[in-house]
């Protein structure tokens, strides 16, 4: 119950209509052997922060913005502070929490709100999510040990969910710029092994795999080309001495024989 209502708070300093958000549970992901397929569907932007984290203690989850990191979990806040301060740091107090950064005004704060939550963050991205945090009522997807928001050219937003138990859940919610676009995703889930369905121009998909299928293919940005010709899995079939085969077609794999 506790992780939940921290999961919660943390929320409160996203900003609602962020374009790109990761929310990461940590501590599960980490430990779990499907550790590295997981981390494979983190946006590329979004890896360094990721990397440069691991030196934190007692992390349990982390949602990332690309102007901020709240961390969440039991944390050494003496250490913390006392790490930044060696470097130069100054602490001072906005709106009740304590910030300590470069006395320089430039480079990423540090935000002690408490012994489970730290937000780092330039000073004014870290303000703002203070200030954002008194008044918002935002709560953030719950339940997933990997949330992912992107957007693309074709894509006005991709929310990507991955829950680990027996066998691996996915989930994608994808808004395209036409209702026809969507319809052609949904009509190609099925060569990933998904279902799907369409509401106006969002598509919302879903499947169950093993372990192992999931490890086969980076799940986020395959679904992502489900609207183009180019959604053909990664793991095709074993090949049959005088059959062609063609993928990628609204109703599956097409076996023809050579005559």
């Amino acid at each position: 119950m506790f992780g939940f209502l921290a999961l919660v708070l943390a929320w409160k300093f996203i900003a609602p209509d962020a374009q790109q958000v990761v929310a990461m549970e940590w501590k599960r992901v980490l430990d779990s052997p499907l550790s590295a397929a997981v981390r494979r569907e983190i946006p590329p932007v979004a890896t360094p922060a990721f990397a440069n984290i691991n030196f934190i203690e007692g992390i349990e989850r982390v949602i990332w913005t690309p102007e901020l990191l709240v961390l969440e979990g039991s944390f050494d806040l003496l250490g913390l502070k006392n790490m930044a301060m060696a470097d130069g740091g100054a602490s001072r107090t906005y709106n009740k929490v304590e910030i300590i950064g470069s006395s320089e005004g430039e480079g990423v704060r540090i935000g002690l709100f408490g012994e489970s939550l730290v937000l780092l963050g330039e000073e004014d991205a870290v303000k703002r999510a203070i200030d954002r945090a008194d008044k918002s009522k935002f709560s953030g997807p719950s339940g997933y040990d990997l949330w992912v928001r992107t957007t693309g050219n074709d894509l006005m937003r991709h929310d990507f969910g991955i829950r680990i138990g027996n066998g691996v859940d996915l989930t994608s919610r994808l808004r395209y710029r036409s209702e026809d676009v969507a319809q052609t995703a949904v009509n190609r889930a099925a060569v990933f092994g998904m279902t799907g369905s369409r509401n106006g121009a969002d598509a919302a998909l879903s499947g169950h795999f093993t372990r192992e299928e999931f490890a086969n293919r980076p799940w986020r940005s395959a679904l992502e080309t489900l609207q183009t010709a180019e959604s053909v899995p990664q793991q095709q079939q074993p090949s049959k001495p005088g059959v062609i085969r063609i993928y990628g077609l609204d109703e599956g794999v097409r076996e023809i024989p050579l005559k």
